[in-house]
């Protein structure tokens, strides 16, 4: 009880805390939106951060760069996007980082196990699930301008690479950063660290691919809102391939692991290094292969 009450005093403090900050900067905040809304700051375009940043990239192609300043403005000009990114991966951020706190790396190598791969399996939901929400809807954003996509001397083929390489990159930092820093915490062995460390890499890679090609398979030009594509059949079924495919993941590392641990597995090396290379292999041919699928439906579209 006494812990119950200690840990409701500190969300409420925290709760205070925000109040107190948000009525702090209530000033700041409406003029800076002021300012952002007037006619003279529009004007100045050689303020253009984002674009200065990506334009330093000199070793990708032009369009690439010119497509990446779309999507990054695209993104960041709805707030209800990012927050949603900021939110749920703050809170894992900070529960890894807090993981001493609870002492979970002084327990029994059996139970550091199982935390390990319900960490691995919290980042892979999220990954899924900020995939599903804004990278398989990507396509059905461009909307009645795909005709200028369809059109354009820049084939579909490599607009799909740029927004696989912006979504991927984005991702792929976040989610090797909680894994990582939620291995350290926990003190895992090493080869169990490098082996949650190359399953969020690789899950990651092919939870994108299979987004945006289911994205551009079901790609509905008539929608004007992010949430009716991923609301559609084509989001459901990008939603139980992406779970699925997670599920799947962790649940067989998760089982050789767990029979190592509890002695009943010898040959673990030979095992883990099969079961490796096998779900790399699966995992790369099907993701490529709904990614081939729904490049070829994509170019076939009328518009």
């Amino acid at each position: 009880f006494k812990e119950a009450v200690l840990y409701g005093v500190t969300l409420w403090s925290l709760g205070l805390l925000c109040l107190s900050c948000v009525t702090a900067f209530r000033k700041v905040f409406m003029y800076v939106y002021h300012h952002q809304s007037s006619v003279a700051h529009r004007v100045q375009s050689n303020r253009d951060c984002i674009r200065a940043c990506v334009e330093r990239l000199v070793f990708l192609p032009r369009y690439m760069r010119s497509f990446m300043i779309k999507d990054i403005k695209l993104f960041l000009r709805e707030p209800i996007l990012w927050l949603q990114f900021l939110v749920f991966f703050g809170m894992l951020f900070f529960y890894f980082f807090n993981i001493r706190r609870f002492s979970y790396h002084l327990y029994a190598s059996f139970w550091k196990n199982i935390l390990t791969f319900l960490n691995t399996f919290s980042i892979l939901s999220i990954v899924s699930a900020m995939s599903i929400r804004f990278i398989f809807p990507q396509w059905s954003l461009e909307g009645m301008n795909f005709w200028i996509l369809k059109l354009s001397p820049i084939s579909l083929k490599k607009v799909y690479l740029e927004k696989f390489f912006v979504s991927f990159i984005s991702l792929f930092i976040i989610s090797t950063g909680l894994i990582a820093i939620s291995n350290r915490n926990l003190s895992v062995e090493p080869t169990f660290f490098k082996l949650t460390l190359f399953i969020v890499s690789l899950a990651t890679f092919t939870i994108i691919n299979l987004s945006l090609g289911l994205g551009a398979y079901f790609a509905n030009f008539k929608e004007e809102s992010y949430l009716k594509a991923v609301e559609s059949l084509g989001g459901f079924i990008a939603l139980v391939a992406n779970f699925g495919y997670t599920f799947l993941t962790i649940v067989l590392f998760f089982s050789i692991s767990h029979l190592y641990f509890i002695g009943k597995l010898q040959n673990l090396s030979g095992i883990l290094t099969t079961s490796v290379i096998t779900w790399s292999l699966v995992s790369i041919v099907s993701s490529f292969w709904v990614a081939w699928l729904g490049m070829r439906k994509l170019e076939a579209k009328e518009y």
